[in-house]
């Protein structure tokens, strides 16, 4: 006997901000196939859920969630992010005015 579940799932991304909160949504479907009743309905279910997961991220746009669709292929033509000794960190305003060795 062949068992072919589907399932809908609804995700919810919340990020928090420089004081912000962003929410957004996915929605995605899955199917399993096989023999096992648990087994297809677990498939189908991880199915839907990264579906819907990479739905809701895609909206943050390439950086963050598009590029989940590219199937794990390389990208030749990115930049590399510039070392941690060159990039300039701006005083945190929580530890500027604590005694020097406090934070």
């Amino acid at each position: 006997m062949r068992f072919k579940p589907y399932s809908y799932q609804r995700v919810r991304v919340t990020v928090y901000a420089d004081g912000a909160t962003i929410i957004r949504e996915g929605h995605g479907t899955g199917e399993g196939h096989g023999t096992s009743p648990g087994e297809v309905h677990d498939i189908a279910l991880k199915v839907a859920e990264t579906d819907a997961t990479k739905r809701a991220l895609a909206t943050f746009g390439k950086p963050f969630g598009l590029e989940l669709y590219r199937g794990g292929k390389a990208i030749t033509s990115q930049t590399p992010l510039p070392s941690p000794s060159s990039v300039p960190v701006p005083a945190d305003s929580r530890t500027a005015n604590l005694p020097p060795g406090s934070s």
